[in-house]
């Protein structure tokens, strides 16, 4: 008889997802949590799928018998971190300056959150000497304590969560170089973005939450997808801005994570309509990212873009928990973005990579002013976040809708717009600067806003010239000057718009050399657009010392001139 062919050996490969229970066992599991149906059949008790560590004995070539070993990363991303010793010395005398306990990120000593009050310690002025290709395996996510007892916040109590079980599968699946834009994020950029140091950084208990909403980066969630890729974009777009060493190069890290992030945004909007906070989250970073930059008309697209969806997508993002916040940080970036006039009503919310602009059927231009779900009193929290009162908000949207007119708004109307900036001052007489840097800093914003929404109402709407406002000009500098030192000391980044108002009007050359002064914080927190606004401050002094002419709309002109059309907010 013919002998039989041998058989080929089956192929067998080992899988990591079941539980414990079953692997140990060697059976496949069902993989059901939070304990597994075969399992239960047998009357056995699941052990979970968590992740178990065990300490090699140095003289063992191996795990225990019988013990499978997950790893989550490869050889190259769990060696340990190389710092230079001067980094190193650095970061340990920044630690060594805290009073006490404290909560504070400072590398490469942030892994682990510290859950007590606050300090005023520069977090941002240390930096890690890490590259896009070589980068340790802890990611590092800031876990705030609760604010303090008097200190009311929009976020729902599960703002305490530590995100473990988002953060798990996203360690396993991001990349070494998704890891370190998220770190980026989440240790530096989230805090430049808030002019106040505050624990509940919104950039972080929301934007963060909602990005790791999917959890497992190989599973399809186009909403926290593009959420993710568009902090990974502007995350290295802003390494690029502070690194001009490696600006080309983190550019084009940035333009690729973009454009995902717009794939993804596209898709959620005209397929799934799912995670609408997601996407209106999303859509406030894209056009953050020209924040960033400073550069082109295209943030007015995502602004458009956004105004558009939600008037589409109101029902289902009013919903949201997190839909009051997120509403206040678009409402921020639109009316103080929309300082002049400029025609976007061809603009939409996605634009194509070849550079044609996608509409979305069925939108609206406009959105209503007050949304009181939205803007109550109970819900506003721009003030606390932003320095930005409900009386300068109130009056930015006025001078908004004054641009937009056919007519030029009445005296009357004028004098209402004012009569509301007024408020500030009882709302500043009410606040405690002795309480802490966050007072301190409200204090400043506050004043800061106000003289410059008085200086514009009386440029821009009463016609008043130069000469009239320097007054205010000179009041303004001073609370600029104080809220500048300040920024520097706690690595915050205050809304550019005031300081360029003020900066503008600025007379004689000891007013301009201090307001000029203060735009060296576009090159110290990595800020595009205010470090091209002081070229256009430089331009319009120049003009106006030449030609005499004092027009306000002289701004606006001289910026297109130089091709710029920046976000100032």
């Amino acid at each position: 008889m013919p002998s039989k062919t041998a058989r080929t050996p089956k192929k067998r490969t080992k899988t990591f997802t079941g539980c414990w229970t079953c692997r140990s066992r060697g059976l496949k599991c069902d993989g059901a949590k939070p304990g597994c149906d075969r399992c239960h059949r047998s009357k056995r008790e699941c052990e979970g799928y968590g992740i178990r560590l065990h300490w090699v004995d140095p003289d063992e070539t191996g795990p225990p018998q019988r013990m499978q070993m997950r790893r989550l990363f490869d050889d190259k991303a769990r060696q340990n971190p190389t710092y230079p010793d001067a980094f190193l010395d650095e970061t340990l005398e920044s630690l060594d300056s805290l009073d006490g306990p404290c909560e504070v990120h400072v590398q490469p000593f942030g892994v682990f959150s510290v859950d007590d009050g606050c300090s005023d310690v520069d977090s941002a002025s240390v930096s890690s000497p890490a590259s896009l290709s070589s980068y340790d395996s802890s990611l590092v996510l800031f876990s705030p304590a609760a604010s303090p007892p008097d200190a009311s916040s929009p976020f729902p109590e599960s703002m305490g969560m530590r995100l473990v079980t988002q953060l798990q599968p996203y360690l396993v699946s991001a990349s070494a170089e998704e890891r370190l834009l998220f770190d980026h994020w989440s240790s530096t950029l989230s805090g430049i973005f808030l002019p106040t140091p505050r624990p509940d950084n919104p950039f972080r208990n929301v934007f963060i939450p909602l990005a790791l909403g999917a959890g497992d980066l190989t599973v399809a969630h186009p909403g926290h997808a593009a959420l993710l890729h568009g902090m990974y974009a502007i995350s290295a777009f802003h390494m690029g801005e502070t690194d001009a060493s490696r600006k080309q190069e983190l550019s084009l890290v940035a333009i690729k994570h973009y454009k995902t992030s717009l794939a993804h945004l596209r898709r959620c909007v005209a397929e799934t309509g799912d995670q609408p906070e997601a996407v209106f989250a999303t859509i406030i970073t894209m056009a953050s990212i020209y924040l960033v930059i400073g550069s082109s008309s295209n943030w007015r697209v995502h602004v458009k873009g956004a105004r558009d969806w939600l008037a589409s997508q109101n029902v289902s993002f009013r919903k949201g928990s997190f839909a009051p916040v997120l509403y206040q940080l678009f409402r921020c970036l639109d009316v103080v973005g929309h300082w002049h006039n400029n025609d976007d009503s061809r603009l939409s919310i996605c634009d194509d990579d070849d550079g044609e602009l996608g509409n979305l059927p069925g939108t609206v231009s406009e959105l209503p002013d007050e949304d009181d779900d939205y803007t109550s009193p109970d819900n506003y929290c721009l003030d606390r976040y932003f320095g930005l009162p409900k009386p300068i908000f109130n009056a930015l949207q006025s001078m908004h809708h004054f641009r937009r007119s056919s007519t030029p708004p009445s005296a009357d109307e004028v004098d209402a717009v004012e009569a509301e900036i007024e408020q500030v001052q009882g709302m500043v007489a009410a606040l405690r600067p002795s309480d802490g840097v966050n007072e301190r800093l409200l204090v400043h914003h506050y004043m800061v806003f106000y003289y410059a929404c008085r200086i514009n109402l009386a440029r821009e709407f009463r016609g008043l010239p130069p000469a009239d406002v320097q007054h205010l000009v000179e009041a303004g500098l001073l609370h600029l000057e104080l809220t500048y030192s300040i920024e520097r000391t706690v690595g915050v980044c205050g809304i550019s718009w005031p300081l360029f108002v003020v900066a503008c009007e600025a007379e004689g050359a000891e007013l301009r050399e201090r307001a000029f002064r203060m735009f060296a914080k576009g090159w110290q927190m990595g800020i595009g657009s205010i470090k091209k606004a002081s070229k256009v401050v430089e331009r319009v002094w120049e003009e106006r010392d030449r030609t005499g002419n004092w027009d306000p709309a002289e701004r606006q002109r001289i910026m297109k001139s130089m091709g710029m059309d920046l976000l100032l907010a």
